[in-house]
């Protein structure tokens, strides 16, 4: 993790986050690690963790992290998520054997279906956040946004 001293000069920073309305939207492959799963049924099970730019028509983007625990009923969500990214094919049946290219995804461009979620902080107030509900595949998928997804051009920031 990058950091700064305390006595350094540092270039300020907007926190670049914001609330997508539900919707389709592109997304970039930019970080992977290796984490377990802290809580709930799957606890102790590994799961990659991914932080994805997602990017919107208009430019805007945010980072949000995806995590896929690597447990057999939720398999699917794996699949899904390389087949959206193009790691593996799109028309690969279900019950074919691959390999998940886990830490070999960084730079890799796909879509997403994000919705808003509404939570309460510990400290009372109404909170928003954006979910990733699930990545697109084929013809799940919606057009991209005017630029190209594989090469962007311009308009979505500095990816």
């Amino acid at each position: 993790m990058a950091g700064y001293g305390w006595d350094e000069e540092v270039q300020t920073s907007d926190s670049g986050f914001m609330v997508f309305e539900e919707g389709d939207y592109s997304f970039k492959v930019i970080d992977f690690e290796r984490g377990i799963v802290k809580s709930g049924k799957n606890a102790g099970a590994n799961q990659a963790i991914y932080t994805l730019r997602i990017m919107d028509e208009n430019g805007g983007s945010c980072e949000e992290r995806y995590f896929i625990p690597l447990v057999d009923s939720l398999r699917w969500k794996a699949t899904k998520f390389f087949k959206s990214i193009g790691a593996i094919p799109a028309d690969t049946e279900s019950g074919s054997t691959v390999h998940f290219p886990w830490g070999e995804v960084i730079g890799k461009f796909g879509r997403c279906h994000v919705k808003p979620r509404s939570w309460t902080g510990d400290d009372g107030t109404e909170r928003q956040s954006n979910e990733i509900t699930a990545c697109l595949v084929g013809d799940e998928r919606t057009p991209a946004p005017k630029q190209s997804v594989a090469a962007p051009t311009g308009g979505y920031g500095d990816l």
